[in-house]
């Protein structure tokens, strides 16, 4: 299993808006040669975000596929490609302070990414 946290805040505009988000993921290995491992693995994650007049929950499920490499003995990096789901429900107020839905949205986005994996055992 692999968990994930963040926090983000950014200001765009003069507006300053705030995401906090979790996943899990989970793992799991193909026999490797040498120091040479792929794997494949499912992943479920939820965040929370707003500003001052919205607030949106996303909800997302993927799938991804990695490469990993023993650099040293307690050192590897990786590569791996991601498709994922994503849908957003969210609410806004109106001018008079009334909290309205906002339609929800549903995607796909493929992405991909590296990292470096230490063991400090």
């Amino acid at each position: 299993m692999r968990p994930d946290l963040y926090f983000a805040v950014s200001k765009t505009g003069g507006l300053e808006s705030w995401s906090v988000g979790a996943g899990l993921s989970g793992l799991f290995y193909a026999a490797g040669h040498d120091n040479l491992r792929n794997y494949v693995g499912p992943r479920l994650g939820y965040s929370y975000g707003g500003n001052s007049s919205a607030h949106s929950a996303n909800y997302s499920a993927g799938a991804f596929y990695g490469i990993q490499y023993a650099v040293v003995r307690k050192l590897d990096v990786f590569g791996e490609a991601v498709a994922t789901y994503y849908e957003t429900h969210g609410n806004r107020a109106t001018d008079m302070g009334f909290s309205v839905p906002i339609e929800p949205t549903r995607h796909i986005a493929i992405g991909s990414g590296v990292g470096l994996v230490y063991y400090f055992r």
